[in-house]
């Protein structure tokens, strides 16, 4: 009786341990997803990239990235931008959190 008993706590464990792997299969796939699309979207023209998604690349990687590199796009300045205001709001975040822990606490 104690072997049926263990025999399906064993068996519970491993159907678990199974539909946790397909979750985290399925997650990993919805984040690294998005950076196939990056990329794929990197190799591709302006045309191209109008004319809708398309799962294979293109062969407009080296242009794009002169482009970018001696572009007049202000791509730095925009990550500057970005920093900027990323840092100011974290920073704002743990400053609200901390009275309201505080504030909670006391």
């Amino acid at each position: 009786m104690n072997e049926n008993k263990n025999l399906k706590k064993g068996l519970g464990i491993h159907a678990r341990r199974f539909i946790a792997y397909i979750v985290l299969i399925l997650v990993t796939f919805a984040c690294l997803f998005w950076f196939y699309v990056l990329f794929i979207n990197a190799t591709r023209s302006n045309g191209e990239l109008q004319a809708g998604f398309t799962p294979l690349p293109s062969t407009h990687l080296l242009e794009n990235w002169n482009n970018l590199v001696h572009g007049t796009l202000p791509v730095w300045q925009g990550m500057i931008n970005s920093l900027i205001v990323s840092v100011l709001s974290a920073a704002l975040c743990t400053y609200f959190s901390t009275m309201t822990a505080y504030a909670i606490h006391a």
